[in-house]
């Protein structure tokens, strides 16, 4: 009797609803541990959510992080009815529970859609890692130049130290030759006719000739043929007038070999004051004359390094600035607009210019020219034309080489040599640089190391360019219609609602909705509604100003921001959309989905709002009183 009382007691205990589930008190032990340690861990994940929120503000999308919170505190929530419901049967109460938690489920599910094409816009780890390996590439490099100059600059100290050794040496040689006229005088005697008659021995051993072979000879023996005939006519003419003439002679000997002489010629006298004979004296110049030559030889190279030097510092100087101007441009345009300026004046004296590679690959066209480039090339031209885009090479052409000139330059022009450089970044072409010269040796070796250098910097600049454009474009547009997504939408609702405030300006906003979207979907397909949408998208392009901002606001809804545009402006503009939609033709696959329509609502600050958020909930009702008098009509807030 014991044991029938019990067990109608239990099942009394347990009888939610009405109906018995006869659950044993283990098993009901055992489910209220389960539900308490579910609901426990789903608290503590929110906590965890919040604080990691907190601490990392550069993460994106930190609302989508509190909305799983909160998905999560509804689910343990279930579990605490569940166990409660043991007991207190209210089931009404767990049922709103799990409504609310399923609401926030779906509402989480369908938030994350439009967060799929944004999270996988994101820059890789693969493209961060390359666009950090491209920067130490160029510090690689800009290193490597500063070597080269820090090694080039050695290199000229010790040659000058060498040479002003070899000069010091020189010098104490020279000073330590004495002239005695008795020892090292060359003593030659001519008749006023220039016939030689009277030789010592020192000009027989410096000229290789005997006395014999001198004697009643020509003074012009030892003519080297050096001098010209202005300096002998000038020498004669001063003796001739019985004056003393010094100067330095480089003469012939015998055996083919010159020397130098130090040379005094004294005219001798008669009684009527002509002359009738001359004596040269000559002193031997020629380790001195060796001497000033290495030291001229010297010079020069000396002059040629420093000058050399010279250039290549300010070549560096403006390719750093060529390097940092690129860097610090914000779009493509501008960096043709720098490299129009900054390179030009690393090539002086040769025309030339820079050609990049249309987006669609067919054609090269000119960004930047200078000299004579106009008439000596075309300024269009596609990439099979140029030998250098066509090899992946340097191409180079001068009249002593056999290369074939490219097709892009002028085959009347005057081109005595030209350089075809092509611009690679990452294995792709970019453009290529070009220079000619009508004077042959502009483009010497160290020039065309140059360019090569010159065509690395800019491709390299424009491929990072590229990249970046690339990836600021998909952070603001949406992937579909190829208007600016709802992040971009906050940006500028907040600076141009600032900028209306401060001008004193009215500033409209239009809110957009393709009329029957969904049943178009339902009916079609969903490819279909996603072509509809893109062809909004580009038709919208169309229609607005450069000044407006045209945004996918989610779903088939859509804003305009119609800056320094009252509700009247803004009014005609909509009906204007209005009517062009409707004249859209989508077709897919050749079949032709009918007329599409949409309905419009305008709201203008400040009048339907001081705030972003006040004018776009003026708008949204406008937008659904249009919706609800029948769509494809314009409704003011």
């Amino acid at each position: 009797m014991v044991d029938i009382i019990n067990h109608s007691l239990l099942i009394n205990q347990f009888i939610p609803h009405g109906h018995c589930y006869l659950w044993k008190p283990e098993l009901v032990g055992l489910h209220i541990l389960s539900d308490a340690l579910t609901a426990i861990a789903y608290f503590s994940i929110p906590a965890m959510l919040v604080y990691f929120v907190k601490k990392r503000h550069d993460v994106p999308f930190h609302w989508i992080f509190l909305l799983f919170g909160a998905f999560i505190v509804a689910c343990g929530v279930t579990h605490v009815m569940d166990i409660w419901t043991l007991w207190f049967p209210t089931y009404w109460i767990s049922g709103l529970v799990k409504a609310i938690a399923a609401f926030i489920s779906c509402w989480t599910a369908l938030s994350l859609l439009p967060l799929i094409p944004l999270a996988l816009a994101l820059p890789s780890p693969a493209q961060l890692e390359a666009a950090n390996s491209q920067l130490l590439n160029e510090i690689t490099e800009r290193q490597r130049v500063e070597l080269k100059l820090r090694a080039l600059l050695d290199e000229l100290e010790i040659r000058v130290a060498e040479r002003t050794h070899e000069l010091t040496k020189s010098l104490k040689e020279l000073s330590n030759i004495k002239f005695a006229l008795d020892e090292s005088a060359i003593v030659a005697i001519t008749d006023r006719h220039g016939t030689i008659t009277y030789v010592n021995e020192k000009f027989c051993s410096i000229s290789k000739y005997s006395i014999e072979e001198l004697l009643g000879k020509d003074h012009r023996i030892i003519n080297s043929g050096y001098h010209s005939k202005e300096f002998f006519k000038q020498m004669w003419a001063t003796i001739s007038r019985g004056k003393v003439w010094k100067g330095e002679i480089k003469n012939k000997a015998k055996d083919g070999t010159n020397y130098w002489v130090d040379t005094t010629i004294v005219p001798l006298l008669n009684v009527d004051g002509k002359s009738y004979q001359y004596i040269a004296i000559r002193h031997d110049i020629t380790a001195r004359k060796s001497v000033e030559s290495e030291l001229q030889s010297a010079n020069k190279q000396l002059s040629n390094w420093v000058k050399e030097l010279e250039t290549r510092n300010q070549e560096t100087a403006q390719m750093s600035k060529l390097s940092d101007m690129l860097q610090a441009c914000l779009s493509i345009e501008e960096a043709h607009e720098v490299i129009a300026k900054l390179v030009q004046p690393l090539f002086p004296d040769v025309s030339g210019g820079v050609f990049i590679i249309n987006s669609s690959k067919r054609l090269v066209e000119a960004v930047a020219t200078w000299g004579d480039t106009i008439s000596s090339m075309s300024q269009l031209f596609t990439p099979n034309e140029c030998w250098a885009l066509r090899r992946g090479q340097v191409h180079w052409v001068d009249n002593g080489n056999c290369n074939v000139p490219c097709k892009h330059l002028h085959h009347n022009s005057c081109i005595t040599e030209s350089l075809c450089v092509p611009m690679m970044a990452q294995g792709e072409a970019m453009g290529v640089l070009h220079l000619n010269s009508q004077i042959q040796g502009k483009l010497n070796t160290a020039k065309q190391n140059l360019a090569i250098t010159v065509a690395e910097h800019i491709a390299l600049a424009l491929a990072n360019m590229k990249l970046h454009e690339a990836i600021q474009y998909q952070s603001v547009r949406d992937p579909l219609t190829g208007l600016f997504n709802r992040r971009y939408l906050e940006e500028s609702l907040e600076r141009e609602f600032a900028r209306a405030e401060h001008q004193k300006q009215a500033l409209s906003i239009i809110m957009l909705d393709v009329d029957h979207f969904k049943q178009f979907n339902d009916t079609f397909g969903h490819n279909a509604g996603d072509m509809v949408l893109r062809e909004l998208g580009t038709f919208l392009h169309k229609q607005i100003r450069s000044s407006d901002i045209a945004c996918r606001y989610g779903g088939e809804e859509i804003i305009l921001i119609l800056p320094e545009a009252p509700t009247e402006v803004a009014k005609s503009r909509a009906e204007l959309i209005r009517e062009g939609v409707k004249h859209l033709l989508v077709e897919n696959h050749s079949q032709a989905f009918g007329s599409l329509t949409v309905s419009l609502g305008i709201a203008t600050f400040p009048q339907h709002g001081k705030t972003p958020e006040m004018v776009i909930a003026a708008a949204d009702a406008a937008l659904y009183r249009a919706k609800k008098e029948g769509r494809d009509r314009v409704v003011l807030a």
